[in-house]
């Protein structure tokens, strides 16, 4: 049992689809199940038809008419027009305009999990019927009926008993022939058949672990549009390394500093059953990737760097310069949380406390606000946080030069620096 996962870049439009569809054919074997987020940028699309739905529900009825001839324009790509893809299309239209049209409801993120998995279900729709049509056999589940979780809209936590119950009289009697090929959603799931829910952002990589878990699989494939984990974002740095190897501990770290790799979520799962997680090139399919598993030997192999711009680090004393106890402590958190920002950096001496955080967070001036008000504080905004793991001297050096270190924090594998004025370039 295989589990592919792909993301929306892979599947943003018709060449994307038959990509996608040629790599399933010819890189599977016996029973896969293929996890399938929505196309593009299409939840992106959904969540302003929420948001525009608030005040005006005509507009976002606008919205999502706009989404679904973006859909119907790549199936007219991919099928005669008389293919039974298109009436599929238009029911899923039909099922989100009710509720689009119905009386608005209070709490948002019930709305948003009732209007946003229509990306995954027309994204494997359409998947699934031009798998059939080139001669590749599948099923199309509902993850919805699958995954099973509370009711917490948004953000869902699985609830494993119900799933595995689910999984086990639904989907793996579908694997008991020979060869089988199953698709489905990632990011969706469900509380009960009148309410659907979401798993959060990074939601699909999730979904594929899940199944994997649930299922027993022998590994998980994500295609991305990179070559595998690299050790940085070449966005911002030149050359950038391919780690062929690392662990589901490293991996963790690297996704807790700020990678753009793979949630720790998704790992969790797979780390608890020591199912190999490969991430390959959609567009070079043939070339190695990368795999995350137990082995730790090329952990420190390579070092890495993780680069997070306009954060702001705010320091804060006691108004009588007295000593930060742990009641202020609880305190500063206190007031964090209420505003739900997250510290990347903490730092303490006898009568100040700072801390480094999104200098662009909705809430980060409410923040500071309340904090002036029992504190004393000073802040530098517009930081950069580069964070390094497994460095050298050489490097930091390298990474710092003509750079003003604003504060310093190393462990024995890892330094984080932030930096004022910073603009990562060149090579590593």
């Amino acid at each position: 049992m295989q589990i592919f996962k792909f993301g929306g870049a892979s599947i943003k439009n018709a060449e994307a689809v038959k990509r996608a569809a040629d790599i399933i054919k010819n890189h599977y074997r016996d029973h896969l199940l293929v996890v399938f987020s929505a196309m593009g940028k299409t939840t992106n699309a959904l969540e302003n038809v929420c948001a525009t739905c608030k005040s005006n529900r005509e507009a976002g009825l606008q919205l999502f008419k706009g989404i679904i001839n973006e859909h119907i324009e790549i199936c007219s790509r991919l099928f005669e027009s008389n293919d039974p893809v298109f009436q599929a299309v238009k029911s899923i239209e039909k099922e989100i305009s009710i509720i689009l049209t119905d009386k608005p409801t209070a709490d948002f993120s019930y709305f948003y999990d009732q209007v946003v998995p229509a990306g995954e279900l027309l994204s494997t729709t359409i998947l699934s019927r031009y798998l059939k049509m080139t001669g590749c056999e599948n099923e199309w589940f509902d993850a919805r009926k699958l995954i099973k979780t509370d009711y917490r809209f948004t953000k869902a936590t699985v609830d494993q008993t119900k799933t595995t119950l689910q999984i086990n009289s639904k989907l793996k009697p579908y694997f008991q022939s020979p060869i089988r090929l199953a698709v489905t959603q990632g990011f969706i799931s469900g509380a009960d058949p009148l309410n659907p829910t979401t798993l959060g952002r990074e939601g699909s990589d999730y979904s594929a672990a899940l199944f994997a878990y649930f299922l027993d699989a022998e590994s998980v494939t994500i295609w991305k549009d990179v070559k595998g984990v690299l050790n940085a974002d070449p966005k911002y740095f030149q050359n950038t390394r391919l780690l062929k190897n690392i662990s589901y501990r490293e991996a963790i770290e690297l996704a807790y500093y700020g990678a753009s790799i793979i949630h720790p979520k998704t790992i969790q799962p797979l780390q608890e059953k020591k199912i190999p997680l490969y991430v390959k090139s959609f567009n070079k399919p043939e070339n190695e990737g990368s795999v995350i598993d137990e082995n730790t030997a090329e952990d420190d192999a390579v070092p890495s760097f993780i680069f997070k711009k306009n954060r702001r680090l705010i320091s804060i004393s006691p108004a009588d310069f007295s000593f930060v106890a742990e009641t202020g402590l609880s305190r500063i958190f206190e007031l964090l949380g209420k505003y739900a920002i997250t510290v990347d950096i903490m730092q303490n001496s006898a009568i100040n406390f700072s801390i480094c955080v999104d200098d662009q967070h909705p809430n980060i001036e409410k923040l500071t606000e309340a904090l002036k008000k029992e504190y004393r504080i000073l802040y530098n905004s517009e930081l950069e946080l580069l964070t390094v793991r497994h460095y050298d001297q050489a490097t930091i050096h390298e990474l710092t030069r003509d750079k003003n270190v604003v504060l310093e924090q190393r462990t024995r594998n890892t330094t984080r620096m932030l930096l004022s004025n910073h603009a990562p370039a060149g090579n590593l």
